[in-house]
């Protein structure tokens, strides 16, 4: 029970720690952080497939790491990084006058975004880990049922966007573009929660 709450406090503290990142920013800056939060999460999930097979090698070079959560954080590091330097080479100082509401809008859902939007990523890639770590995540009670909304938030958001602009059905689309092992952890996990225990 120690360890849970151990690893309670970690997600916390990274969702704390990516809000208050995302309030000390300008507007302008504050807005382009989340437009390439979003973006690389989504480029992250819909090419994690075949990043599979072009980073997998990757995955080599740290071992005991899963190659899914190594390609993950690296197809998200990429997608990211135009973003972030775009925004700090060219957002670093611009400032704007916004309305009020605007700007207080903003600040709310793009604080709220990358407070649960990180560590749904990180809970995501957790549930992947070898068991001595994953089963840090717990699965009873009301912490099981937000670790597991926070787990499968992120395939759920990608496959609401990307099902829309595909010719493939939802299922279709996550059998092309989320790995096997990814979507059996998500349904064992979310099958053992509906279960009776015993």
């Amino acid at each position: 029970m120690q360890i849970e709450w151990i690893a309670a406090g970690v997600v916390l503290l990274v969702g704390a720690l990516a809000a208050k990142m995302m309030l000390e920013q300008l507007l302008l800056q504050r807005i382009g952080l989340a437009f390439t939060f979003g973006w690389a999460f989504l480029m992250a999930l819909h090419f994690w497939e075949a990043g599979m097979g072009v980073f997998g090698g990757v995955a080599g070079l740290l071992p005991g790491m899963p190659p899914e959560v190594v390609v993950f954080w690296v197809l998200f590091l990429l997608a990211a990084a135009p973003g972030i330097i775009l925004i700090r080479a060219w957002l670093k100082t611009y400032d704007a006058v916004f309305p009020f509401l605007f700007e207080r809008a903003s600040a709310v859902f793009c604080t709220l975004l990358f407070a649960l939007g990180l560590p749904s990523l990180v809970i995501m890639t957790a549930m992947l880990m070898p068991p001595r770590i994953s089963r840090v995540l717990p699965s009873k009670g009301m912490a099981g049922t937000v670790t597991r909304g926070l787990e499968q938030a992120p395939l759920k958001i990608y496959l609401g966007v990307a099902t829309p602009l595909s010719p493939w059905t939802r299922d279709e689309l996550a059998a092309q573009r989320i790995p096997e092992r990814v979507r059996r952890a998500v349904n064992n996990r979310s099958g053992a929660a509906s279960r009776p225990p015993g």
